[in-house]
């Protein structure tokens, strides 16, 4: 559908964008990377940079992620997920993982904003028990996901970040366990496979039916 707006308009950054993050869903990193450059380039966004972010995020090209999701915040600081991929992208782009503490806080700080406007967010609270599991809070990570679970409890990237919480505290059988979920919910394969925080994950048997796809 994206080719086809891209095709009957193609000045529209929109267009492009969504085109890209489609690519990045279908684990197409360098064909998404070309085509939100081009969105980028006609127009620059939060949502084309996120997602430009995304596909050098998957390819561990992190010092490149870091670039565009800074510059996701630049055009949209207000937005707790963006402050979450920096920290994610600090966290693993070699000799920043110190800088990851202060995009982490931050990230809390506008969940936390975001939750006093709409208290049943729960997209916030994804944000906010990731945010914390990173900086290993433990307590608090638990508490904002048991207060998003009951909110959207089949949504798959709350699924998801519930199994990147549980991971980041080493229980890999409650990680394997919130994925299987996440995927019978619909969530990408790829964005499973190829998300570094899980890459011990896959030692574990379990784990492999997550690898071969539902």
């Amino acid at each position: 559908m994206f080719n086809q707006v891209v095709a009957l308009a193609p000045d529209s950054f929109l267009g492009y964008s969504n085109l890209g993050a489609t690519y990045v869903e279908q684990a197409r990193y360098a064909d998404a990377i070309k085509i939100l450059e081009q969105s980028i380039a006609i127009r620059p966004s939060d949502y084309g940079y996120t997602n430009l972010g995304n596909a050098y995020f998957f390819l561990r090209r992190y010092e490149e992620a870091d670039q565009a999701y800074q510059q996701a915040i630049k055009l949209s600081e207000k937005d707790s997920l963006l402050w979450w991929n920096l920290g994610d992208g600090y966290y693993w782009t070699p000799g920043k993982r110190s800088q990851s503490v202060a995009a982490y806080r931050q990230g809390i700080t506008t969940a936390e904003e975001e939750l006093r406007v709409n208290p049943k967010n729960s997209y916030s609270y994804g944000v906010l028990a990731i945010c914390h599991a990173m900086l290993g809070e433990k307590k608090l990570a638990l508490d904002a996901l048991g207060s998003g679970l009951p909110l959207s409890p089949a949504d798959p990237f709350l699924l998801f970040q519930a199994a990147l919480v549980y991971n980041q505290f080493g229980q890999s059988d409650e990680a394997i366990a919130w994925l299987k979920k996440a995927q019978t919910a619909g969530y990408s394969q790829a964005r499973i496979r190829d998300y570094p925080n899980f890459d011990s994950l896959w030692i574990n048997p379990r784990s492999q039916e997550l690898l071969r796809g539902r």
